[in-house]
């Protein structure tokens, strides 16, 4: 009898304890499991959403940097008939001839930039101010179109930094700013003369002629590429007879090797050439106008030199110059999660010239993109 009690007996208290501990030892590491899995989880769908909205944040800025400056518009205004004209809003104004200005200084950079909008048949609709700032109280990348409001379009910005590449300009070959009258002579059925700032060039009746500089000959060299601004003192050009307006560079027994028409624009006047050239030594730098009747022109400085397109300068804070001779814009942004991960602290990121310093766990990403803008400046 007492040994089928014995064997009926249930299960001790020591070892329910046993059993119970171990219970709580599988839960807590099933647990700690699920906790982890469920962080990593979290911490790919943050990092996912991060790289989504950053990625999307820099190529919508690019499309829309990428069409900075274009000014010069050729479109068909009826049968058979074209306008070649450069719409005045999409640059600056008198003086700067880019179409952009920004904002340099911390962590985030602002910018704002203008582009010509236009039908499918290449005819100006207007022209569109596009502005981006980062709101630094909730690190908002935002957006405004013309006089509209901010629109919200990336979240979680660490930094925003834009650099500017600005082609390399070598020493002016020709830098007479202002004009030195006594160094150009002139050409066909123009007389010259100066009346204190400016170096007049007329025409007395329709025909050409122009001016020739005499005091530096230059030596010119293919592939190179070279660059020629002028700066008038008034409207005259394309308004008061004058039909059109060249560079002309002759070689060194007089003939014309080089012809290029200069684009109207504003007042003052002022033209900017991009050109390339055949070798050639000896070689002396003019202008030449066309007029329809009496013309006069007003010169009052010019610039003439090489410019270097194998590379460019990359500027935080472009002078007024510079500004004219930016073709690209690096765009530099830092992006983090929203909420803080395993990422490293203790260490300072460099943005371009911002110093971007780390004292959490949130986990960053850093992107780039050069963005080309070949309609900015030229004159």
């Amino acid at each position: 009898m007492n040994g089928r009690l014995r064997a009926q007996a249930g299960v001790s208290a020591i070892e329910t304890m046993i059993y119970i501990v171990g219970s709580l030892l599988v839960v807590g590491m099933l647990a700690s499991i699920m906790r982890n899995v469920n962080r990593g989880f979290m911490q790919g769908v943050q990092t996912v959403r991060m790289q989504k909205d950053a990625r999307e944040a820099v190529n919508l800025m690019s499309r829309e940097i990428r069409n900075a400056g274009l000014k010069q518009t050729f479109y068909e205004t009826s049968p058979g008939n074209f306008l070649d004209t450069i719409l005045t809003a999409a640059y600056l104004g008198a003086g700067d001839s880019s179409s952009f200005s920004f904002s340099d200084g911390g962590r985030y950079d602002g910018l704002s930039f203008r582009q010509t909008v236009l039908d499918p048949n290449g005819k100006p609709l207007g022209v569109d101010t596009v502005q981006y700032s980062v709101d630094s109280t909730r690190s908002m990348l935002r957006r405004k179109l013309n006089n509209g409001r901010f629109e919200d379009f990336c979240p979680n910005v660490d930094g925003l930094q834009f650099q500017y590449g600005v082609y390399a300009v070598n020493n002016a070959a020709i830098n007479e700013r202002p004009i030195a009258p006594g160094n150009w002579g002139t050409t066909g059925s123009a007389v010259s003369s100066f009346d204190g700032s400016a170096l007049i060039v007329s025409l007395s009746s329709a025909g050409s002629g122009g001016v020739i500089q005499n005091a530096v000959a230059i030596d010119l060299a293919s592939p190179k590429t070279y660059y020629c601004e002028i700066v008038s003192a008034g409207s005259e050009e394309f308004f008061a007879n004058i039909n059109s307006l060249d560079l002309v560079i002759f070689d060194n027994k007089g003939k014309i090797l080089v012809t290029n028409p200069f684009l109207p624009g504003h007042s003052p006047l002022r033209r900017r050439l991009e050109f390339s050239v055949p070798d050639a030594k000896g070689c002396r730098l003019g202008f030449r106008m066309n007029a329809g009747g009496s013309a006069q022109l007003r010169i009052t400085s010019v610039r003439f030199g090489e410019l270097n397109l194998g590379a460019f300068s990359w500027k935080n804070a472009p002078s007024l110059l510079e500004k004219k001779c930016v073709r690209a814009v690096r765009i530099l942004l830092m992006a983090k999660t929203t909420n803080p991960l395993s990422g490293q602290t203790g260490r300072d990121y460099t943005l371009a010239n911002a110093v971007i310093p780390v004292s959490d766990r949130y986990m960053r990403r850093y992107y780039e993109e050069i963005v080309p803008v070949p309609n900015n400046g030229n004159f």
